[in-house]
């Protein structure tokens, strides 16, 4: 068989859609991991106004609460808090200060 014959019957084969798979974690991948002690534990801590003490955007979401959100809204606002430009030594004293707080604040 020629090689156009192929193509051409290629052209009238039935197209077939690929099978698109669902991944099924609950309504949204979250922080929390739907763990109702954490959920808890951080509702209280907004409640009584504490989360700042250890809060990744304090400067520029203050009362946001990034153990309550969606690994998208948490990704969202860590980019909306970014600053302008190339992140330099201010950025890096930030974060290593905000992982201390957060890591012995327990």
């Amino acid at each position: 068989m020629s090689v156009l014959r192929l193509q051409a019957a290629r052209l009238f084969r039935p197209a077939t859609a690929p099978s698109a798979r669902v991944w099924s974690r609950g309504y949204a991948a979250s922080v929390h991991g739907n763990d109702p002690n954490i959920i808890e534990e951080e509702k209280q801590r907004n409640l009584k106004g504490n989360q700042d003490s250890s809060a990744p955007h304090k400067d520029h979401a203050p009362g946001w609460n990034e153990h309550l959100a969606s690994h998208s809204e948490a990704a969202v606002k860590a980019d909306q808090a970014g600053p302008p430009g190339k992140p330099g030594k201010d950025l890096q004293d930030a974060t290593v200060d905000q992982t201390h707080k957060k890591h012995h604040e327990k």
